[in-house]
């Protein structure tokens, strides 16, 4: 049995309800021809439509079917999902654990590199402050000796 077009003069849309699976294809609709669709023996049997998406939407009205498939074991396909997702979960939230202990690491060596140089600014600190307090001293008596003379 095979599905088919048949282009007739009549400017609207028929979908023949003979079939149970029909194939609707989204197709520019001319004013002077309308599209029946129908599962039947064709009078060109090499002729087969081929469905194409459009942007543009079809009517609520218009029920949309796709091409007769196998069944498929349902449980079977959520099984493989659901172990599918519980992979990616795993893989995922162990991507999240390195990267997390990789970003920990580099927190870490910054902080001893602050610390280290914190040391040494706080060394450069105390050298400076008693450059400063012998400078002073100094001044004072350099001030106290021109006092006396």
């Amino acid at each position: 049995m095979a599905e088919f077009i048949t282009l007739t003069n009549r400017p609207k849309i028929e979908l023949c309800t003979d079939s149970v699976n029909p194939i609707v294809p989204i197709l520019p609709v001319l004013s002077d021809s309308s599209i029946r669709i129908c599962s039947s023996e064709s009078s060109d049997p090499e002729w087969i439509p081929t469905p194409r998406t459009s942007s543009r939407k079809l009517n609520s009205s218009q029920p949309i079917t796709s091409t007769p498939r196998k069944p498929r074991n349902k449980s079977l396909r959520a099984d493989d999902r659901r172990l599918r997702k519980k992979e990616q979960n795993k893989t995922a939230a162990t991507r999240y654990r390195i990267k997390k202990k990789v970003e920990l690491d580099i927190l870490l060596d910054e902080e001893a590199a602050l610390e280290q140089r914190n040391l040494q600014l706080q060394m450069q600190h105390d050298e400076l402050a008693n450059e400063v307090r012998y400078l002073k001293k100094l001044m004072r008596e350099i001030f106290n000796n021109r006092k006396r003379r």
